[in-house]
């Protein structure tokens, strides 16, 4: 498994409201990516309509160009939004393999706390190791970064996460 970073990243971002947590953990991610010199493309899929008007050959596109794919969103009753659902099934289907992608990680925020999120399963980290990862390069790095229990932790607590979600992508990405 190579260790270099990747060069060509995919953001896929998945929340309805620009003002969200989510909306600043991407725009966090994406300060990390660029203070470390990545090419990135970025999907925003309610921005897009991807429910009605995403245009779907323009996003195999993306996952043609990149090495890492990095999904953002939240983590909503146990599992990702639909229309991120959506995206995985239509743009990674069993038939089509890209081993060309070496890196995937997903930046998610939960309402529950992680032991709860382990008793239903880890539906995210779970989607993201068997479903998308089995379709890349084998041995693909996964980084899974999530906050739990957003909805009772600080100001300062969601600070500190968003603080050290830029520096993981602008050093280790």
């Amino acid at each position: 498994m190579s260790r270099r970073s990747a060069a060509r990243v995919l953001v896929v971002h998945c929340h309805p409201l620009a003002a969200s947590f989510t909306a600043a953990a991407r725009d966090r991610v994406l300060a990390g990516l660029t203070r470390a010199g990545r090419s990135v493309r970025v999907r925003d899929l309610y921005e897009e309509r991807w429910d009605t008007d995403g245009d779907l050959a323009a996003h195999l596109q993306d996952l043609d160009w990149c090495d890492a794919v990095v999904l953002v969103y939240p983590t909503w009753w146990s599992g990702q939004p639909a229309m991120l659902n959506d995206w995985i099934v239509r743009c990674w289907p069993d038939e089509v393999r890209r081993p060309h992608i070496r890196r995937l990680a997903a930046v998610s925020s939960h309402g529950s706390p992680r032991h709860i999120n382990a008793l239903e399963g880890e539906i995210g980290k779970h989607l993201l190791t068997r479903w998308i990862g089995r379709r890349c390069r084998p041995l693909t790095r996964l980084d899974w970064i999530p906050l739990y229990t957003i909805d009772t932790c600080t100001d300062l607590d969601r600070q500190a996460f968003l603080d050290r979600l830029e520096e993981h992508f602008a050093s280790d990405y």
